[in-house]
């Protein structure tokens, strides 16, 4: 009798021991979310209205209303995802400016000369801000890099994409294919 009772509670240990390996789990993944959904700007927010000037001279405006969407990226020439990425990122560069989209690039560095070599020798060609105040980066939602996003005429962020680049479709598939629901939906 005794030994029945033995082999039924470590039964009942063993399937406990599981269930709580298992919520144990699930709760681990749900606060990596969390903790790694607070650094992402999320798909739908909006950035404010906000006018800068690139190293170059150039005036970058976002969240005017303007027609047009706008590709920004945030990138650092130190950071080696961006490293990494920079063929593609060149490439996006390119795939926007075929189909008429603004690309900005946004860095937090401050040497011109630093961030032109790296455009210059990654064969990049648009207007890049240097912002290097945590506030204006928190406001831009910039909080790791590189972070490309797809903004609508009026800031509001439509599509996101946060680490290394391995594709130009990341952004431009999705600037067509929002032009072309656009198109669809006036000519109702």
């Amino acid at each position: 009798m005794w030994k029945w009772s033995v082999y039924v509670l470590c039964a009942a240990l063993a399937a406990l021991v599981v269930v709580l390996g298992v919520q144990k789990r699930d709760l681990i993944a749900d606060k990596q979310k969390l903790q790694t959904e607070e650094f992402y700007p999320k798909k739908s927010e909006w950035l404010p209205e906000l006018t800068f000037t690139a190293m170059d001279g150039r005036e970058v405006r976002i969240g005017d209303g303007a027609p047009g969407r706008k590709i920004v990226l945030h990138f650092s020439t130190k950071c080696p995802h961006c490293i990494s990425s920079a063929k593609f990122i060149a490439e996006v560069s390119r795939s926007a400016k075929r189909v008429g989209v603004e690309m900005v690039g946004f860095t937090p560095e401050t040497n011109r000369a630093d961030v032109s070599k790296f455009m210059a020798d990654n064969g990049m060609d648009f207007p890049v801000v240097s912002v290097p105040d945590r506030k204006t980066l928190g406001i831009l939602q910039f909080r790791m890099s590189p972070t490309l996003m797809v903004l609508s005429p009026d800031g509001q962020i439509e599509h996101i994409h946060v680490g290394k680049i391995t594709s130009d479709k990341e952004a431009v598939g999705v600037v067509v294919a929002s032009e072309r629901k656009e198109a669809r939906q006036a000519k109702l």
